[in-house]
């Protein structure tokens, strides 16, 4: 497994152990698979709209694309943003105010989680005038929010407050 994998694999984990801390429903979606290792090739096209599903009594729904970057993360590499912002754009249509799309990004050299609102990507990639975006951008351009990290009472690690999710 390399390293891609693995940091994509951690977040994973952490999201579905927070969302299970937090008494949140969690539905993971399949990725496409992959042929051997190293391969760029897929075995089969996946067109999932997300990564997962968040939801909650109190928090809604949260269609949710994960990305675990050492220190910044290319807009091409969010695949999903016109699936997202099409989703997006039906629940506004619809008045469903409590159904929420964007990507959560963890910015490993800051050891920190941000949510960034689907709506919200354009705008951050037109202020930054760049083609990739990090942890400062989000907080300077304001086009997310940080999403605190906590320690639950008799564990080691960090769980991710899914609830701060806006």
């Amino acid at each position: 497994m390399n390293e891609a994998n693995r940091t994509g694999k951690y977040l994973q984990d952490l999201i579905k152990l927070s969302a299970q801390h937090l008494q949140l429903g969690c539905v993971r979606f399949k990725d496409a698979g992959f042929v051997g290792d190293k391969s760029e090739q897929r075995r089969f096209t996946s067109k999932n709209v997300a990564d997962f599903i968040v939801y909650g009594p109190d928090t809604g729904i949260a269609f949710i694309e994960a990305k675990n970057r050492d220190s910044s993360l290319t807009f091409e590499s969010i695949t999903q943003t016109a699936d997202l912002l099409k989703l997006h754009n039906t629940h506004q249509a619809l008045g469903i105010t409590q159904a929420l799309c964007g990507v959560l990004v963890m910015f490993r050299n800051k050891n920190k989680v941000f949510w960034v609102p689907v709506e919200n990507l354009t705008t951050l990639q037109k202020k930054t005038n760049k083609k990739s975006f990090n942890a400062t951008d989000v907080i300077t351009y304001r086009c997310g929010v940080e999403l605190p990290l906590f320690i639950p009472p008799k564990k080691r690690k960090a769980l991710i407050d899914l609830t701060a999710i806006q």
